[in-house]
């Protein structure tokens, strides 16, 4: 798949399995998340390395919309 996506469903970390799972080589996760999102990326940066890019949520003024790529697992 070119993009995965999933909207309250786990923290960044249980889902990067799965989303590395699914994506194709390219692929992009796209994870739309609330104020614990940098919480979050933190958490999942023990085990993961990804490029992150952040995009202000327009319903919500504390949420944020992550698109992942590059998503790895540490030290691979």
């Amino acid at each position: 798949m070119a993009a995965v996506t999933a909207r309250a469903l786990a923290p960044v970390r249980d889902l990067l399995p799965h989303a590395v799972r699914l994506l194709a080589p390219g692929g992009v996760a796209v994870f739309p998340k609330g104020r614990n999102a940098e919480a979050e990326l933190t958490e999942a940066a023990r085990d993961w390395t990804m490029r992150i890019e952040r995009f202000q949520s327009r319903t919500d003024p504390e949420a944020t919309i992550l698109r992942l790529s590059d998503i790895r697992r540490a030290g691979a």
